[in-house]
C-alpha cells in the first residue's frame, strides 16, 4: 500500500454506509479479477468492474491503479479470445479437410462399386443372385 497510499486517505465520503458499500464492491471486483478464467470474463463483467471502480473514484477513493488493471485485463481477455477463435477456426479447417477426404474416399468407393457392377453385368452375373 505504500506505493499507492491509503485508499481512503483523501476521501470526502462521510457516510460509513457509502464507504462500506464501496469497499465491498471493490472487494468483489478484486475477487472476480483474481478467480475468473480469461475466457469466462464477459464484456458485461468488464464494464461492471470498470463502473464500480469509477464510482469509487468519484467518491474519492484513490483506486486509479485498479482502473489501469481492468484495462490491462480487458486487453488480455480480448487477446485470449482472439487466440481461442483462431484455434477454433484451425480446428474447423482440420474437420473440413477430414470431411473432404471422406467425400473423396466415398466417391472412389462409389466408382469402384460401379466398375464392379459393370464387370458383373458383363460376365452375366445378376446382382440379385449375389444379394441372396
Amino acid at each position: 500500500m505504500d506505493k499507492y497510499g491509503s485508499l481512503m486517505e483523501a476521501t470526502d465520503v462521510t457516510s460509513s454506509f457509502s464507504r462500506c458499500t464501496t469497499l465491498r464492491a471493490l472487494g468483489l471486483v478484486l475477487h472476480g479479477m483474481d478467480t475468473m478464467q480469461l475466457l469466462d470474463i464477459t464484456d458485461h463483467k468488464l464494464l461492471c468492474w470498470r463502473d464500480a471502480i469509477c464510482e469509487a473514484m468519484i467518491l474519492g477513493f484513490r483506486v486509479e491503479f485498479l482502473l489501469k488493471l481492468v484495462k490491462n485485463l480487458a486487453r488480455a481477455v480480448f487477446g485470449a479470445r482472439a487466440i481461442h477463435s483462431m484455434q477454433l477456426s484451425h480446428d474447423s479447417d482440420e474437420v473440413k479437410a477430414a470431411a473432404d477426404a471422406l467425400n473423396i474416399k466415398q466417391q472412389e468407393l462409389e466408382n469402384q462399386r460401379r466398375e464392379m457392377h459393370a464387370l458383373l453385368l458383363a460376365k452375366g452375373i445378376l446382382l440379385t443372385a449375389l444379394s441372396a
